[in-house]
């Protein structure tokens, strides 16, 4: 895999979110100057991310749902109860230390996870719209996308974690697991995708017990 320094990192950022969204990667980079045509390997690779995200519209779905349900979570009004707790907790152990997770399995996991909900809960969800998708800078979440949303992570410099430069991975031709951080493709996001994870995990377990 080829690796890019800080001027690429808002396309990639872009490529990123069109890996979640219909919305089609733009044909130049953030500022750049009129009738600047992208790299024939760049574009290559923003259409195998469009053609994976077509074949796959599960798995980044429920990345979406998972950054929701985090969200969702964070509000007392909206928050998971015991029970739900406990069933959530339940998905996230059973799924995270599969490495892959097939586009019906994705379908499946999402289901049990929006029968679990609430109306509330439900018309709330609808509402949470993840910052890949509304033009915001991805960050590295399970659910949230390649990016989950969230803070830069620590020592996080040009390029990405420690000023190492930015890898654009091809897509995942063996599969991932969005629900086990250590397989998504964009190895920069790994960490602070495990992260929030574990913090996520750890509420649920102390509220199912409660």
């Amino acid at each position: 895999m080829r690796t890019y320094s800080r001027p690429w990192i808002g396309l990639m950022a872009l490529l990123i979110a069109g890996t979640l969204t219909s919305r089609p990667a733009p044909a130049q980079p953030p500022g750049g100057g009129g009738g600047f045509q992208l790299p024939p390997e760049i574009q290559a690779k923003i259409k195998a991310w469009q053609k994976w995200r077509e074949e796959n519209k599960n798995l980044s779905n429920l990345q979406v749902l998972m950054y929701q349900i985090r969200e969702l979570d964070k509000k007392p009004e909206t928050q998971l109860d015991k029970k739900q707790a406990a069933t959530m907790l339940s998905i996230l152990t059973t799924w995270r230390n599969k490495p892959t997770m097939s586009d019906d399995q994705a379908k499946q996991v999402a289901k049990q996870i929006g029968g679990m909900l609430n109306e509330k809960q439900l018309k709330k969800t609808a509402t949470i719209q993840p910052p890949w998708m509304r033009g915001g800078r991805p960050g590295g979440g399970p659910g949230g996308g390649p990016g989950g949303g969230g803070p830069r992570p620590a020592g996080a410099g040009p390029g990405g974690p420690g000023g190492r430069p930015f890898t654009f991975p091809d897509p995942p031709r063996k599969g991932f697991n969005p629900l086990n951080p250590d397989t998504l493709p964009f190895e920069q996001m790994r960490p602070q995708a495990r992260k929030q994870l574990d913090e996520f995990t750890a509420t649920l377990q102390k509220r199912a017990k409660g």
